[in-house]
C-alpha cells in the first residue's frame, strides 16, 4: 500500500512539475491565467450531457470525430484544464472516479420535425455514436437542460 502511494504522490509531483515547466521562458518566470467561463446555452439546446471516459480527453473526441445517427449536434459546455484532468482521472479521492470528464449542450436536429426525444433516448443515441465509432468507452448521462447548472452538471449533485 505504502508503493502505490508513493507511486501516487511522485506521478501527481511530476504532472504539476510538467505543467509549471510550461510556464518558463528564456525571458524568464511567465504566469499564464486561465480562465474557465463557462459556454452560453445555444438556443435550440434541450439537452446537457456529462461524458465521462477513461481514454479520451479531449472534448473534440465526442464533436468532431463522431456522426450521430439521428443528426444530433454536440456544444462543448465545460472541459477541465490540463492538471484538473489528469488529478480526476489519476486521483483515488477525485469525484470523477478515474475518468476524465467533459460536458456539452446537446441541440436535436430533428426536433423541427416534431419529433421529441426523452433524455434515456439522447443518451443511447450519443452511446450508439461514441462506443460504436471510438475506443473512448464513455460513460454518459443526459439531462434536460433546465435542470443543470452553468457546467451541465445536474443541479442535485
Amino acid at each position: 500500500m505504502l508503493f502505490k502511494n508513493t507511486l501516487f504522490i511522485a506521478t501527481l509531483s511530476a504532472l504539476l512539475l510538467l505543467s509549471c515547466a510550461t510556464l518558463v521562458s528564456a525571458d524568464g518566470i511567465g504566469v499564464a491565467v486561465v480562465t474557465d467561463a463557462p459556454a452560453a446555452a445555444p438556443k435550440d439546446a434541450k439537452y446537457a450531457c456529462v461524458i465521462k471516459s477513461t481514454s479520451c480527453k479531449s472534448d473534440s473526441r465526442f464533436t468532431n470525430d463522431i456522426t450521430y445517427d439521428p443528426h444530433l449536434k454536440l456544444t462543448t459546455c465545460h472541459h477541465d484544464g490540463f492538471v484538473r484532468n489528469w488529478w480526476h482521472r489519476l486521483s483515488p479521492f477525485s469525484s470523477a472516479k478515474g475518468m476524465f470528464s467533459n460536458t456539452f449542450y446537446v441541440e436535436d436536429c430533428d426536433q423541427h420535425k416534431g419529433l421529441k426525444k426523452s433524455t434515456r433516448q439522447i443518451r443511447d443515441i450519443l452511446d450508439d455514436g461514441i462506443n460504436g465509432q471510438t475506443n473512448c468507452n464513455a460513460y454518459i448521462q443526459c439531462f434536460d437542460v433546465k435542470d443543470v447548472d452553468d457546467k451541465c452538471f445536474p443541479k442535485d449533485e
